[in-house]
C-alpha cells in the first residue's frame, strides 16, 4: 500500500524512527548480560521473579543442574521454560 505524505513530514517520521531504534540498540547493549550457568539468586533476578517463584518454576520443571551440592540454571533453559509458558 502506498501512503502520499508530505516530504518534510516523510523526513521527520525517519528522524524519529532512526532516534527511537538507536535509543532501544544502546539500552540493549548497555544491560549486562546474564552468565550462561547462574546461580539460584542471579536466575531469578535474571527472570525478574522472587526467589520462592523460582522454586515454584523448578517444581513446574526448569531444569536444575547439581554439581556437588551447587545449582545452577542454564540461561537457555529459563529462556526456553518461559517461552514453553507464554499464553
Amino acid at each position: 500500500m502506498q501512503v502520499q505524505m508530505p516530504k518534510d513530514f516523510e523526513e521527520q517520521l525517519k528522524r524519529q524512527f532512526v532516534l527511537i531504534a538507536g535509543k532501544a540498540i544502546t539500552e540493549l547493549a548497555s544491560r549486562p548480560q546474564a552468565p550462561e550457568w547462574m546461580d539460584l539468586g542471579t536466575a531469578a533476578t535474571y527472570l525478574s521473579v522472587s526467589r520462592g517463584t523460582l522454586t515454584t518454576f523448578i517444581k513446574q520443571g526448569l531444569k536444575v543442574t547439581v554439581v556437588n551440592g551447587t545449582k545452577r540454571i542454564r540461561r537457555e533453559d529459563a529462556d526456553q521454560f518461559m517461552i514453553a509458558h507464554s499464553i
